[in-house]
C-alpha cells in the first residue's frame, strides 16, 4: 500500500509524481497504457492549503471559482464549460448527471444529502453515519459519459472522542495527475482531509 501525507497540496502533489514515476506499475486502462500507484492512500492534514497550484500544471482560478459556484449551487447546467470547454464532451442535453454538486445537493431532483448530514451531526454528535453518497448507479452503471471520481464523502463527529474534531474521509474510484502528459493513479480507495 502506498501512503502519502502532507499538510501542503502542492508538495504532497509533487511527492505524488515522484512517486508515480518511481514506483508506478504500468497497466492498460480503457485501452491506454497508464501508470498507476494502487492501494493508494493521501492524508492533507491542513485542508486550508488545499488549492493546487503547481508549476507545469494548468491552473485557471477562474475555473476554480466556477466549479466551486457551479457545485454550490447544486447545478447541471452547462455554463461551466465556458470556463473549461474539456467539459462539453460529457454533457447531455446541456446538463450533466455526474455533478458533484448536483448529487450532493440535489441527489434525484428530491434529496440535499448536505443537509440531512449536518442534521444529523447536530442530533447525534457521535454518529458515524454522516455519509454524502456521490455514485449513483441508475446513472453511472449504464453507458455514462462521465462517472465522478469521488465515490463517497464520511464525515467523522466533531464531538467525537476518537478524533476531537471533524474529519472527511473521502472515497474515490480514480485520481488523475497532470504533469505536462497525464499520468493516473486509478482505484485509489480512501483520502484523508
Amino acid at each position: 500500500m502506498f501512503v502519502f501525507e502532507s499538510d501542503n497540496l502542492n508538495s504532497l502533489y509533487v511527492e505524488l509524481i515522484n512517486s508515480l514515476a518511481q514506483k508506478g506499475k504500468e497497466i492498460v486502462k480503457e485501452g491506454r497504457k497508464i501508470n498507476e500507484l494502487y492501494p493508494c492512500v493521501i492524508k492533507i492534514t491542513n485542508p486550508k492549503e488545499g488549492i493546487l497550484v503547481v508549476k507545469g500544471r494548468p491552473y485557471s482560478p477562474a475555473f476554480v471559482i466556477a466549479e466551486a459556484v457551479w457545485n454550490l449551487a447544486g447545478d447541471s447546467d452547462d455554463w461551466l464549460c465556458r470556463y473549461n470547454p474539456i467539459y462539453k464532451k460529457y454533457f447531455t442535453d446541456g446538463k450533466l448527471k455526474a455533478g458533484y454538486g448536483n448529487r450532493i445537493f440535489n441527489w434525484d431532483n428530491t434529496t440535499n444529502q448536505f443537509e440531512l448530514v449536518v442534521n444529523r451531526l447536530k442530533n447525534e454528535p457521535h454518529t458515524e453515519h454522516a455519509n454524502v453518497i456521490i455514485f449513483n448507479p441508475t446513472y453511472d452503471l449504464i453507458k455514462p459519459k462521465f462517472v465522478p471520481c469521488i465515490t463517497r464523502l464520511g464525515l467523522d463527529a466533531p464531538h467525537s472522542t476518537r478524533i476531537g474534531r471533524l474529519n472527511e474521509a473521502t472515497a474515490l474510484r480514480k485520481f488523475i495527475l497532470r504533469w505536462k502528459k497525464a499520468k493516473e493513479i486509478n482505484k485509489l480507495p480512501f483520502r484523508e482531509l
